[in-house]
């Protein structure tokens, strides 16, 4: 199997990424509804099949979706803030925003729903989850039984719209609930917010640890507890994500000398170590206008 690149864009919403051989298998069932009769509705739901040389980012998402991490763990990032989501984890890929996803582990596989409605943004900001990107205490058998509602609905010739719409309500609502019980500590916010400030700079545990007002073995702890990682190299897979973003309008040495690496070569080792391509071709990588054609999963 190889490697290949995909892409496709909408308006301002842009998706791109690798497959590997046929992965990722979407297994998706899609609702036929009326978005004026429903503030709140299903969109599609189903499963999807990972191997670790996938790889998927999206620019402005255009969709809302419930990503319920089943087997493997997926490193999911949304504006560069990175989480690795293990099974029986959820994590949310919010409109307008700017993520990415690819699994860690050989393989993994998620059940995906995907919702809209007028009534979905408003819902999001007033339970407070327009601000959460990954809810891990959960109830997993109340999930599992969201989970299987959709599917059991999205198999029938005449889903019941009216329930779907109140079981996603109380599902969201669920989820806001649970996600109460997971925000980070203080002492680990303080360090994610000296990390985006600092991603110009080089950094040092010395240094976070005193920011944060915490042991630099108590910062190890934090990290390795909540995102199973490294306070450094945390930071380093930060630098990347922007990198990327650099990469769009500076050329590699220029950003290489943005982010203080102390060379060109060892930014560009490091990038391909995550992403698998160079930012010298990342940077050359085909627009997404030209993907008209591909795979829009």
């Amino acid at each position: 199997m190889k490697r290949d690149f995909v892409g496709s864009s909408e308006g301002n919403s842009q998706l791109f990424g690798y497959n590997f051989g046929d992965y990722p298998i979407h297994k998706f069932n899609y609702f036929n509804v009326s978005e004026d009769f429903y503030p709140l509705y299903p969109c599609f739901c189903g499963r999807d099949y990972w191997h670790h040389e996938c790889y998927r980012e999206r620019v402005n998402s255009d969709t809302f979706a419930i990503e319920y991490v089943v087997d493997g763990d997926f490193i999911f990032i949304h504006e560069a803030i990175r989480e690795v989501c293990h099974p029986g984890d959820i994590f949310l890929v919010h409109k307008g925003g700017n993520c990415s996803m690819r699994c860690q582990t050989p393989s993994a596989q998620k059940r995906t729903v995907c919702l809209d409605g007028a009534l979905l943004i408003p819902l999001l900001s007033s339970c407070g989850l327009d601000r959460v990107f990954c809810v891990r205490e959960i109830d997993n058998a109340k999930v599992d039984a969201f989970f299987d509602m959709m599917d059991e609905h999205s198999c029938r010739s005449e889903p019941d719209f009216g329930q779907l719409s109140t079981l996603c309500y109380s599902f969201i609502l669920s989820l806001a609930e649970s996600a109460v019980t997971g925000f980070r500590p203080p002492e680990l916010q303080k360090a994610l917010k000296f990390m985006r400030q600092s991603l110009n700079d080089s950094l040092s545990l010395t240094e976070l640890a005193r920011y944060s007002g915490v042991s630099q073995a108590t910062l190890y702890r934090l990290f390795r507890e909540y995102f199973n990682i490294s306070p450094i190299n945390y930071f380093l897979e930060q630098k990347m994500e922007k990198a990327k973003t650099l990469l769009q309008y500076f050329p590699v040495k220029q950003v290489a000398g943005m982010l203080n690496f102390s060379t060109a070569q060892y930014f560009s080792n490091e990038f391909k170590k995550r992403y698998g391509v160079s930012p010298k071709n990342f940077r050359c990588r085909p627009s997404s206008r030209d993907f008209d054609h591909a795979d829009k999963n």
